[in-house]
């Protein structure tokens, strides 16, 4: 397989330029070696990440004239070496075009199952005791500003802490 790297980054109006450079690599190699002009091939488009010089309306026109002109898909694979996107493309793309009856192994994931049943009632009046507080464990519902003053409120923390109550009925 041939694959001829161009770069696609060229600014307006210079979109002939790449297919007039991918021909011209094309007809070098053939010339080199007649045999080169029955392998498969494809494109390399560097610099495409440049998008303020066109680079992606350039990797398209690209695809399409070389259809137009030769009557087969020739891949047209964009790249940019700054960020690394489109390797993997090109290495399945020249994997595709070596071993055209290899099949790819894809990973796949399980698929999740849907739930199509309403939940019950998320939250509501909780009459019951908590197994983590203990049976005899009684939350407090109001602490006084004198309750407060005079520490009994580290005193109702201590007893959710350590699971004991501490609660005196009558005193404050």
């Amino acid at each position: 397989a041939l694959a001829f790297v161009v770069d696609v980054a060229r600014g307006e109006g210079s979109g002939l330029d790449t297919l007039e450079e991918v021909e011209m690599l094309r007809e070098e190699a053939v010339r080199f070696d007649p045999l080169n002009g029955e392998k498969p091939w494809m494109v390399i488009g560097t610099k495409c990440d440049m998008l303020h010089r066109d680079a992606l309306y350039h990797l398209d026109s690209l695809y399409f004239r070389l259809r137009a002109r030769h009557g087969v898909d020739v891949p047209v694979v964009g790249t940019s070496a700054r960020f690394g996107l489109g390797l993997t493309r090109v290495v399945q793309t020249i994997r595709q075009l070596v071993y055209p009856d290899l099949l790819e192994a894809r990973p796949r994931f399980p698929a999740q199952r849907f739930v199509t049943e309403l939940p019950g009632v998320i939250h509501g009046r909780f009459d019951g005791n908590l197994p983590s507080l203990g049976e005899n464990y009684r939350p407090p519902l109001l602490i006084t500003a004198s309750a407060a003053a005079s520490g009994a409120r580290e005193a109702a923390a201590q007893a959710v802490i350590t699971g004991e109550p501490t609660w005196r009925s009558g005193s404050s």
